[in-house]
């Protein structure tokens, strides 16, 4: 039995003690008396207050549908109409960004002619010659001339700028919007070779082109190989290097981009 002058003795050492050592000693004589409400709590026991993660942002994606783009432009940008029939006119670009006139007459294969000084070509439709010719602007290639002629009659059927007919063949593409930029898409055949003219190769391009609407700059274009793209998904560069990942369906039918 602690008689009264002990507890006091005790209490008087307990007091007297270090300050560091007060609290500890209290706490472990009190929880060893059983005293409700002051066991020591080990600091690993308190839980820290629980963090919401941050959302992992959803990726962007979206499907293009290129269903009957295969050279569609060739035949929707221009045309003339004379005594063979309807001709279509269009323009087209290799992977190096060369411009090709894209002649289609009545019934018979497309024609293609490199957009150049010196530029020619002459080919028969129903019984009808014609001819292509540039008139070169020294000052702005865009701002060249060219001009088709029925060479039976003496007749110019056709006559369009560079800058024009590029115009008129970008509407004929597939609109999208990527990564907030409008972009017209396209899926065309190549030229066989490099020599003009030329008929159309086997290998295709998808090309992705930006129209900022003015200036001698005004169309940027980027230009990828099908044959590439056809042996798996790949990251392409467009405007401001903007990066897309991009998956084209085996039959040409649908173009996968993510972001």
């Amino acid at each position: 039995m602690i008689t009264p002058l002990a507890l006091a003795a005790l209490l008087t050492a307990s007091a007297s003690a270090a300050p560091d050592a007060i609290g500890p000693d209290l706490q472990a004589w009190a929880a060893a008396l059983g005293s409700p409400g002051a066991r020591a709590t080990p600091a690993a026991a308190i839980a820290a207050p629980a963090s919401t993660p941050a959302p992992i942002p959803a990726p962007q994606t979206q499907t293009l549908n290129l269903s009957g783009l295969v050279d569609r432009h060739w035949t929707r940008a221009d045309s003339f109409t004379d005594a063979a029939g309807k001709t279509s006119v269009s323009a087209t670009l290799d992977l190096q960004q060369k411009g090709w006139l894209v002649v289609v007459p009545p019934g018979a294969a497309a024609r293609l002619v490199k957009m150049e000084a010196g530029m020619s070509d002459r080919w028969t439709a129903k019984g009808q010659t014609y001819s292509v010719g540039l008139a070169p602007n020294l000052l702005s290639q865009y701002d060249s001339v060219m001009s088709i002629t029925n060479e039976t009659t003496g007749a110019v059927v056709w006559q369009r700028s560079v800058a024009a007919l590029l115009t008129l063949a970008n509407k004929a593409g597939q609109p999208a919007t990527i990564g907030g930029r409008g972009y017209r898409v396209f899926l065309s055949h190549l030229p066989a070779g490099t020599a003009s003219p030329a008929s159309a190769s086997k290998s295709l391009v998808l090309g992705f082109v930006y129209d900022s609407g003015s200036g001698s700059d005004r169309y940027q274009f980027f230009l990828f190989s099908v044959d590439t793209l056809k042996q798996g998904p790949l990251h392409l560069r467009l405007l401001g290097g903007a990066s897309v990942y991009a998956r084209l369906a085996p039959d040409l039918s649908t173009l996968e981009l993510g972001r």
